[in-house]
């Protein structure tokens, strides 16, 4: 697992990670009986060591998915400017 994803998944972050394959092996393991383009893995943080995960073919429409991310950490007090955003993105009460 790289270094990045296991430092994510060690703490209070929901985790979602949508991977495309256009060639050789996806990042995410699945049965090699399934053939898919895409897949999304969804980890809540209070879910953890357990995650969801969808897969799906590029002519097929992107799964529906109802886990609710819920944050156990403190929102974020003041805004924070996204690079790349039109405005400002902030979490609040």
């Amino acid at each position: 697992m790289p270094k990045k994803r296991q430092h994510i998944l060690s703490s209070y972050t929901n985790f979602v990670e949508i991977d495309l394959l256009r060639q050789g092996n996806s990042m995410i393991t699945l049965n090699q009986n399934i053939e898919h383009d895409y897949c999304i893995l969804v980890s809540p943080n209070n879910q953890r060591p357990q995650a969801h995960l969808y897969a799906f073919n590029i002519q097929d429409m992107i799964p529906v998915f109802t886990e609710k991310l819920r944050f156990k950490a403190s929102p974020l007090k003041e805004k924070k400017a996204v690079k790349g955003w039109r405005g400002n993105l902030a979490i609040s009460n």
